[in-house]
């Protein structure tokens, strides 16, 4: 039996979406498990994790083989030992089973592939990594900026510096004023773990606000087969008032619509279309093989529309919570399909080398 892991950073029940992945390759007649990279044990080439009964829908404690395949949903640390460690475990692992797609490399890779599409980079903010000559530059042009780390996700690590009332104020995602900058360079001294130990990007901050509240449109695509992208979903997210982040993890909320005008609809619709039509093969380009995509659009008070990020490994609360129920299956069917995708193309190939040993 065709067996396959859900590998996580860490373990724990009650996670929505992998329960359903779990349950619609349980059907479709393949072993589930769910465990982390820590739990593999290479001398052995056995896990420790927990298997999925499809009868009573929970995880049962087991031992069991590498997958066959893998659905990598770690979340890697921002820095330090411990995502060193674990990237490392993840590397090796790869190089002994199938991964589902491959996560991507960081924000700045990503800014730059996209940047290489005509069509795309007109749509993406100006971005350098965060130097003492950048942070200068940019803040003389555009005096209110956003300081993104490299690597992470959820809004972790993010600060926002503004030049305003003649005081350089170092805030964080909730608006809070954080530091107080004599110069620009000083962000560099101030004791801040991220900006110390990791790179950043500088980008000009945007107004991507409505009802005081920031918000930002997801979009998520599977590739559920080898050729074809689809949107499993799209919603918006709003933050708390008068904050700067929309993550859900940052107390955002969730809302499948917003009001506009007619032709306000329609000129944010054609823009985020040709966004979705060339993000995921401008990508696979430079980073193949990719399985699902999360995009975040920001839409600023003149309709423009901003991509404000791009991640291979997106959270599905959005989407699930403007799907109706009874279309859940949808969105989780795209694993099960994938692979099937692989299988197929494996059994041709292998057909193909028959005939060719034969002739």
């Amino acid at each position: 039996m065709i067996s396959v892991g859900i590998m996580q950073s860490t373990i724990a029940d009650g996670n929505e979406y992998l329960n359903g992945v779990a349950f619609s390759l349980s059907k479709k007649g393949y072993e589930v498990y769910c465990f982390t990279p820590d739990d593999y044990d290479f001398n052995s080439n056995k896990v420790t994790g927990l298997l999925f009964n499809n009868l009573t829908s929970t995880w049962l404690k087991k031992s069991f083989p590498l997958p066959n395949f893998i659905y990598d949903r770690c979340f890697y640390p921002i820095s330090g030992k411990g995502k060193r460690s674990l990237l490392s475990k993840v590397e090796r692992i790869k190089t002994l089973t199938t991964f589902i797609g491959e996560g991507l490399p960081n924000k700045w890779a990503v800014h730059q592939w996209l940047m290489n599409n005509n069509i795309l980079s007109k749509y993406l903010p100006p971005t350098q990594l965060l130097t003492n000559e950048t942070i200068n530059s940019y803040l003389s042009i555009f005096h209110k900026l956003v300081l993104k780390p490299v690597n992470g996700s959820g809004g972790k690590g993010i600060y926002f510096l503004f030049n305003e009332n003649e005081k350089l104020e170092l805030k964080d995602g909730q608006n809070r004023v954080s530091r107080y900058l004599n110069k620009p360079e000083d962000i560099f001294n101030q004791g801040l773990p991220t900006i110390n130990h990791t790179k950043y990007l500088i980008q000009p901050y945007l107004p991507l606000h409505l009802e005081r509240r920031p918000f930002d449109f997801r979009i998520v695509l599977q590739k559920q087969s080898l050729e074809r992208w689809y949107v499993v979903g799209k919603g918006f997210r709003f933050g708390k008032e008068n904050s700067f982040l929309s993550n859900l993890q940052a107390g955002g909320i969730i809302r499948p619509t917003i009001k506009l005008r007619k032709h306000e609809k329609k000129k944010i619709l054609n823009q985020i279309q040709e966004i979705v039509e060339h993000i995921p093969g401008q990508l696979e380009k430079y980073h193949s093989p990719l399985f699902e995509l999360g995009v975040d659009l920001g839409i600023d008070t003149n309709h423009r529309v901003w991509i404000v990020e791009v991640n291979s490994k997106p959270g599905y609360q959005t989407v699930l919570d403007t799907t109706d129920p009874s279309n859940h299956d949808h969105i989780f069917h795209g694993v099960g399909l994938y692979i099937e995708s692989i299988e197929k193309k494996n059994r041709a190939r292998s057909l193909e080398l028959n005939v060719n040993s034969k002739s």
